[in-house]
């Protein structure tokens, strides 16, 4: 996991912050503002899966969500 105080000192509150998702394989990594937050590698062979939806979802209490600049890249 990733050191709670650099990600917090990373999020920008009433700015736009920039989170890019890497899904590779089983592996997930995100960041915000070039910090790593998250990594998970899912090794789950009867429920993993490399297709499907992309949700884009907020669990803040009260904040305000807008997205820009949505952009994906698929890797060959």
């Amino acid at each position: 996991m990733a050191d709670p105080d650099k990600v917090k000192s990373a999020y920008k509150e009433d700015g736009w912050n920039d989170l890019v998702v890497i899904a590779k394989g089983p592996t997930v990594i995100q960041k915000i503002n070039g910090v790593v937050f998250s990594q998970l590698t899912d090794h789950d062979e009867k429920y993993s899966t490399s297709k499907g939806w992309i949700a884009l979802q907020d669990h803040g209490k009260g904040t305000n969500v807008e997205f820009r600049n949505i952009r994906i890249r698929i890797d060959k």
